[in-house]
């Protein structure tokens, strides 16, 4: 199976245009449930951007 390689900014950067998103959307989620295979870092970085505790 082919792997594919993004870098932390590609990530970052993908991640907050989706919390901009949401955040414009007007939807206020309470938590952020991460799939620990994968999802820890994408989950951080919507929490900070979405100032969730």
């Amino acid at each position: 199976m082919e792997q594919i390689a993004f870098s932390y900014n590609e990530i970052h950067n993908t991640v907050a245009g989706l919390a901009r998103c949401v955040d414009e959307s007007g939807y206020a989620p309470e938590v952020i449930v991460a799939i620990g295979t994968g999802g820890f870092i994408p989950a951080r970085i919507i929490k900070t951007f979405l100032n969730l505790p």
